[in-house]
């Protein structure tokens, strides 16, 4: 179903800007394809190359692809529990559970703890895309733009390990506890949780839709008038609600509103769109 939506809102996209190329060759023609230009560019999207040919007097079509290797420390609060099944309630049931930690020379109190955790965060923007602009006025170089952004599907990853104090208060904790009793500890990602694994790993995935229907504005030439010229995009991708996986750890919604996550990765997490901007060196090649 999350694929026919977005595949209907590219075709509407594309019949919109036919539309228009439609009207904008009544006036000239220009024969598809007679010139091809290349360009570069830097951008919210990373840096990238495009390949461009006209269609008609004042409709270009543009295909290239873009990445965005970006790789930075993510920071989140640690989640050590709420109400009855907090740490801090667990040690006040359990006088085992507070032996066994004073045994081991471990902090019996989540306040002596480390609550924050740093986690190696990766965009997986590396995507192609196939564009077609749209010239209203002849004697202006704006335009309109529609078409899609293709990709795997992965937004961003995290991954990283608990603090090894943590880990250890969490094993001592459950080997005291009866059976059928087990205290978890996780971390709060957007609107989600996430627990660790048995050794203290989290692998976090968002994902997205893998084809983002595209709109836009923008100014300049693909196909430039002389040799060389310039080119500005601004536009949105529509990539759908993020949603979140893990290979290795339970994922449950976010109950602790008190947790903190990073910003930038908050962010991304619950964006539905992605904004594109983006300047270009263009050149013709024929």
């Amino acid at each position: 179903m999350r694929c026919c939506v977005h595949i209907a809102v590219l075709l509407s996209l594309l019949l919109f800007v036919a539309s228009m190329s439609c009207a904008c060759a009544q006036e000239g023609r220009v024969r598809p394809f007679s010139h091809l230009a290349a360009s570069f560019e830097v951008g919210l999207t990373g840096v990238g190359v495009e390949l461009s040919a006209p269609l008609h007097e004042r409709v270009t079509v543009r295909a290239g692809v873009a990445a965005l290797p970006l790789r930075f420390n993510a920071r989140y609060d640690i989640d050590f529990g709420e109400g009855t099944s907090s740490m801090d309630a667990i040690v006040a049931a359990n006088p085992a559970v507070m032996d066994a930690l004073r045994r081991e020379g471990l902090p019996v109190s989540s306040r002596d703890l480390v609550d924050e955790v740093d986690f190696k965060a990766r965009l997986g923007l590396v995507q192609g895309k196939l564009l077609v602009d749209c010239y209203p006025f002849r004697q202006f170089d704006f335009y309109v733009s529609a078409g899609a952004y293709f990709d795997n599907g992965t937004l961003f990853t995290l991954t990283g390990t608990m603090p090894d104090e943590v880990m250890q208060v969490t094993d001592a904790i459950n080997g005291a506890l009866p059976e059928g009793q087990r205290f978890v500890t996780a971390v709060a990602v957007g609107d989600e949780m996430v627990a660790v694994d048995g050794q203290g790993r989290i692998d976090v995935t968002v994902t997205t839709w893998k084809v983002k229907p595209y709109v836009g504005i923008g100014f300049g030439r693909a196909v430039p008038r002389r040799r060389l010229g310039c080119q500005f995009d601004l536009g949105v991708m529509f990539q759908g609600k993020p949603s979140l996986a893990s290979h290795n750890a339970a994922v449950w919604d976010v109950t602790n509103t008190a947790l903190e996550s990073n910003g930038v990765t908050d962010i991304l997490g619950k964006a539905s769109i992605y904004p594109v901007l983006s300047l270009k060196l263009t050149g013709r090649i024929f």
